[in-house]
């Protein structure tokens, strides 16, 4: 007989080794227990999908049992599997000895490994259906050419609709970013599609979740129901619930690249809160990493006892709690010349006095009301010390990594967390998106926006209208600011009122980029108005990417690098490249990540602790 080709297991062609020396007897049964009138007939293959019809005149169509049997010849020596889905149950025989045993009411995938050697074997199926839903399928193949358990196999066409020239590849997990280039020298990189499977094994019930993205459209079914439909272009994320029968279930994947970027991440995994917590040794000591900082001179807003010589101010006649500085001014810690320094005041800044001391060589200090100031050393090392921070704090959450984007369900996002946001309600698709696009944690870029824009309130995240700043020759005015270590030119801008008529652009920051303690609105509206963030989706989405390139990306993937970059002090012994000046930042962010994850029903956390020298 012809080589035992081309059967159809879970939608795909496959093709084995094991050759068929006859087609299957089929004998069919009106009950459940192989009793009655039966009836005979042979089969080509056990590929049935009879539903409700009847497999076989005067049978019925449920509550109906049959047994196929054939014999095969098999050409080499080998481990073969036999597979298959089944509703309601079935039994395979190899030689008389059973293989599979799946008798219970359900559909079900089965698969089983067995060895068989060179020459003839008899294979056996018993089945039986008790509801209105028949099926059975079993296919036996070299276990060499199936793709093991757990691992996607993956086909790649040359045509966006799933034709045109097909390459087959294997892949551990489906997390992955193609950018403008191609999955494989024989597939373009524009207007390719791509079929992706994968055998799964659970070894529990229970509610699992099938989450994440793709750049452009995406199907997925689940033993072969359609739980994911978004074929269509550009960026689209997904969050599926589903219950599972503990067993082997399939999942299948269909995706389309039509331009530009090529994206892909499927996670399925059980519902549930999970955190890891890993280490990042670092070859540089607490107290050298405190040093290079101390360089930079790190901020905070503690309120220190803060001191200017009285000689400095001019008073108030009318308030002599308020005074105008005559000169550029340095605050210190106490009233010597020697004490630490704060910061300095420029001149004529309002200052608020608080009090007065007069120090030890007779001269008269005022005591003042400061804003950002210089941090001490102690404070400093305190929130540089990762040992610090214990499991189980909201301080913990800056160890988060911020690289794993989690797939989150924007409903649940907007229902808890967003929904009193001010401008960020219902903006939980923006974010998902972002996150997705950028690889990015959702939690990270809704806790930094909330912190950043006072719970969506500020008006940086509301729209600032602005316009160009002209010369007097009406044009550009232009300044130079450092952007990731380069200078770049930008325009200046001119920040209109909130009721102007006449403006450029209405410009959103939702993160806080390019703003700074002492420039904050005009400075995050500059770049904003130069980024061209010009509606609150798109100041999302293209902040994200920024802190995406900026620092995620570039190894400082929590929020304690971000603020602290241990590498780079370990490498260069200095300090560099911190998204912040505030001692307090990273703890501050993790504020909100404390308050958003006990909003979600399922999360995965993965934490990176860095470690210093001893």
């Amino acid at each position: 007989m012809s080589l035992f080709t081309l059967l159809m297991v879970f939608g795909f062609s496959i093709e084995s080794k094991a050759q068929v020396s006859e087609n299957w007897r089929a004998v069919y049964y009106p009950t459940v227990n192989f009793k009655g009138a039966k009836v005979s007939s042979t089969v080509s293959s056990i590929n049935f999908s009879w539903g409700t019809k009847s497999p076989a005149k005067k049978i019925p169509s449920s509550k109906f049992s049959a047994v196929f049997e054939k014999k095969m010849t098999v050409s080499k020596t080998g481990t073969y599997v036999l597979m298959g889905k089944a509703d309601d149950g079935v039994r395979i025989y190899v030689d008389g000895k059973r293989k599979v045993n799946e008798w219970k009411d359900g559909e079900r995938n089965f698969e089983k490994q067995v060895k068989l050697t060179k020459g003839n074997h008899t294979i056996r199926v018993e089945y039986y259906n008790i509801g209105k839903n028949a099926k059975l399928k079993v296919n036996i193949k070299e276990a060499a050419k199936v793709t093991p358990l757990e691992k996607w196999g993956a086909t790649f066409y040359s045509k966006q609709n799933l034709t045109g020239k097909a390459v087959k590849k294997q892949f551990s997990t489906l997390d992955v970013n193609w950018g403008t280039g191609s999955p494989d020298p024989n597939i373009p990189a524009n207007n390719f599609s791509a079929v992706f499977e994968k055998r799964t094994n659970l070894t529990k019930s229970g509610t699992y979740l099938l989450s994440g993205g793709a750049d452009d459209g995406i199907r997925i079914y689940v033993d072969g129901v359609k739980k994911v439909d978004q074929w269509k272009d550009n960026v689209q994320t997904f969050n599926v619930e589903m219950a599972l029968s503990a067993g082997i279930h399939i999942i299948k994947v269909e995706y389309y690249e039509k331009k530009a970027t090529a994206q892909l991440s499927v996670k399925f995994d059980k519902k549930a809160k999970k955190e890891q917590v890993t280490y990042t040794n670092y070859g540089t000591t607490l107290n050298e990493a405190l040093a290079a900082q101390m360089k930079v001179n790190p901020q905070t807003d503690k309120k220190y006892a803060a001191y200017i010589p009285a000689v400095s101010v001019k008073l108030d006649p009318k308030n002599i709690n308020s005074g105008d500085m005559l000169e550029k001014t340095v605050i210190k810690a106490g009233t010597s010349s020697v004490s630490r320094t704060l910061g300095t005041l420029p001149k004529k800044t309002k200052v608020k006095i608080l009090g007065f001391k007069v120090s030890e060589d007779e001269k008269l200090w005022y005591k003042v009301q400061t804003g950002w100031v210089n941090a001490s050393s102690a404070d400093t090392k305190n929130y540089l010390n990762p040992e610090q921070v214990k499991k189980g704090t909201s301080d913990f959450y800056q160890f988060v990594k911020l690289s794993d984007f989690a797939g989150l369900n924007p409903a649940e996002i907007n229902q808890k967390i967003l929904f009193d946001r001010g401008i960020l309600k219902n903006r939980a698709d923006a974010f998902i998106k972002a996150s997705f696009k950028y690889g990015i944690n959702e939690i990270y870029l809704l806790a930094h926006s909330s912190l950043e824009t006072g719970r969506g309130t500020s008006r940086l995240s509301k729209g600032i209208k602005v316009k160009a700043k002209l010369d007097s020759k009406g044009e550009p005015v232009y300044t130079t600011v450092n952007i990731k270590g380069k200078q770049v030119v930008e325009k200046e801008i001119e920040i209109l009122p909130d009721d102007a008529k006449n403006y450029e652009k209405k410009v959103y920051n939702m993160y806080g980029i390019g703003a700074y303690d002492t420039c904050a609105l005009e400075c995050g509206a500059r770049r904003a108005f130069n980024e061209g963030w010009t509606n609150a989706d798109k100041a999302i989405m293209e902040g994200a990417r920024y802190a995406a390139e900026e620092y995620i990306h570039a190894g400082q993937d929590t929020i304690y690098k971000m603020r602290w970059n241990p590498n780079y002090m370990e490498v260069n012994g200095t300090a560099y490249h911190q998204y912040a000046s505030d001692i307090g930042w990273a703890a501050k962010q993790t504020k909100y990540y404390i308050e958003l994850y006990k909003l979600l029903d399922s999360y995965t956390i993965t934490y990176d602790v860095p470690r210093y020298k001893k």
